[in-house]
């Protein structure tokens, strides 16, 4: 916003209602109007300052200046451009004044309320990391703001520098009606949970599951006898709560199926050596299907780096279909993961669902681990920052501006009218 910190201050509470409004999350094809909004705000409030930020380039030159380098020639396929380039390249001498512009380049937190303060802190705690440095440590959020992000880039609320593998914010905690969510980001990694021995995680339909850190697979069909109607808890992880959309068997003597089939085997083991599908079905006889490297299991998978007895899937009405590693001595050495974002996400490059966050869970991503340790808060301190909370808001709806929809025309250009080109018949020449 260099050049209009003015406009900046004025729509931050438009901003604020904005992000409030969406969970913090902007879409292209929700939000398209919105965006071109803003982004005619963002245009006009420059261009009265006599520089569009959007539309004008500053580049410096030593010696003399060719003006031909900056001309127009090709464009992308489907755009026009008129020859006489004239009226769209202005090219002037900085003065002084112009060149004594402060600038700053420097990415910054974008801080938003909440509309309720939660009643626990957060705190989140390295318990497997890639350097000893962070072995331990905690970092905490208070929950009286909208966000709190967490990744490798300099605008995050909290920065883990230095690892090409993380995106610039992987993961991004919410504080909506007193309660917490993750929303994972990552593109080239994305963040999973982990499976503990006191919870279980619903499958639903196009989620992947890591086994061992070593195979993958893709729950591509999931049908259920009845709706699955247990709330998440923090033994019983819904990572799509919002989602409802479970398929039902249309006859009632067909048995609820699973079907699942490997993405990806990591390059360190036999691929010959999984299962190249997995087809259960539940039935009051059969509440677990057990997975493991022995030939016990019911789902052999025989894997270096997948235990013996790994891990099991269950099914069970009021439930729908889960995996877990409840009931045995010891949870599996390399671990069970279902990643935050279902595949499509994955291939889309889209963000997560809004998922609970809960005492205890294990939030994993690259070769990190963080756990969940929700602390309560006293009710005089919540009290106070829902005070604080209420202020701001007012103050954020008094001194907003018109609303949105009525921003959009400040200086549009007029729509032109394509007409049908006629070519004049050519003369014939008779030699």
């Amino acid at each position: 916003m260099n050049k209009i910190p003015d406009f900046f201050a004025q729509s931050t509470p438009a901003y604020h209602q904005s992000s409030v409004s969406q969970d913090f999350l902007v879409s292209l094809d929700k939000n398209a109007e919105q965006i071109a909004i803003f982004v005619q705000q963002i245009a006009d409030a420059g261009s009265s300052m006599g520089f569009n930020c959007l539309k004008d380039q500053v580049k410096s030159y030593n010696g003399n200046f060719d003006a031909s380098d900056v001309l127009i020639n090709d464009l992308p396929k489907g755009f026009n451009v008129n020859e006489d380039q004239s009226h769209s390249v202005s090219l002037f001498g900085l003065s002084d004044n112009l060149l004594g512009v402060d600038s700053c380049l420097e990415r910054k937190q974008f801080d938003c309320l909440t509309n309720q303060a939660s009643q626990h802190r957060l705190h989140l705690t390295f318990e497997s990391v890639d350097t000893e440095e962070l072995k331990n440590l905690s970092f905490s959020f208070e929950g009286d703001s909208g966000i709190f992000k967490v990744g490798e880039g300099e605008a995050n609320h909290y920065q883990i520098p230095n690892d090409k593998k993380l995106w610039e914010s992987q993961f991004m905690i919410v504080c909506k009606d007193g309660r917490y969510f993750i929303r994972d980001m990552g593109v080239v990694h994305t963040s999973r949970v982990k499976v503990d021995k006191s919870t279980e995680i619903q499958l639903q339909q196009d989620m992947l599951v890591d086994l061992g850190k070593v195979v993958h697979y893709q729950f591509d069909k999931v049908t259920h006898a009845v709706k699955p109607s247990t709330n998440p808890s923090t033994n019983f992880y819904v990572l799509r709560p919002s989602d409802e959309n479970y398929t039902l068997e249309e006859d009632q003597a067909d048995p609820p199926t699973l079907r699942a089939r490997p993405t990806w085997v990591s390059s360190d083991e036999n691929k010959d050596l999984i299962q190249k599908e997995v087809l259960l079905e539940g039935s009051p006889e059969q509440t677990y299907h057990t997975i493991g490297r022995s030939m016990k299991r019911m789902v052999q998978i025989k894997l270096k780096a997948v235990s013996a007895d790994h891990a099991k899937i269950g099914y069970q009405p009021e439930k729908g279909w889960f995996i877990t590693e409840k009931g045995k001595d010891k949870l599996s050495s390399n671990g069970t993961f279902v990643f935050m974002k279902s595949m499509h996400q994955i291939a889309e490059h889209q963000p997560s669902d809004l998922i609970p966050l809960h005492d205890g869970m294990v939030i994993s991503f690259i070769n990190y681990e963080l756990r969940v340790n929700l602390e309560k808060k006293d009710q005089g301190t919540i009290d106070e920052q829902n005070h604080a909370i209420k202020n701001k808001l007012a103050d954020i709806t008094q001194n907003a501006p018109t609303p949105l929809g009525n921003t959009m025309p400040a200086n549009l250009p007029e729509a032109i009218e394509e007409q049908p080109v006629f070519e004049e018949p050519r003369e014939e020449v008779h030699h």
